[in-house]
């Protein structure tokens, strides 16, 4: 079994169970070379799932925790967000300088940006 996929499983197993169940204080799942294993559970009023009797949780916790791992990973490939916005208002002056009107709320935000640019200019 995989350690994510346990420790995901863990957390549903608990919640099924009417329990909130903290990977590191009150569980710790290890691979001891040959097979998961849980090592310690301090779990007041829940006892220790065994791994069979956390099979039926693995599906969900597989979904969930690849789930997590997409988002994180598409967050993480897009540019900082300082770049896209600097993008963005790049794209708005190129607009400006073509002849676009562009609204009061979108000009004086450009305004104010191209002023900060204007105070604080890169360093090269």
């Amino acid at each position: 079994m995989n350690l994510n996929f346990t420790s995901k499983a863990i957390d549903i197993y608990g919640k099924e169970h009417g329990k909130t169940i903290n990977n590191m204080s009150d569980f710790v799942v290890v691979h001891d070379g040959k097979n998961t294993v849980i090592e310690s559970w301090n779990v007041a009023g829940l006892n220790q799932p065994t791994l069979e009797e956390l099979a039926p949780y693995m599906a969900q916790a597989e979904a969930e925790y690849n789930a997590s791992v997409y988002k994180l990973e598409r967050k993480n490939a897009y540019p900082d967000i300082g770049e896209q916005l600097d993008a963005i208002w790049k794209g708005f002056a190129a607009f400006a300088a073509s002849g676009t009107v562009l609204d009061a709320n979108t000009s004086g935000m450009l305004e104010t940006v191209n002023a900060v640019k204007s105070m604080f200019p890169k360093s090269e």
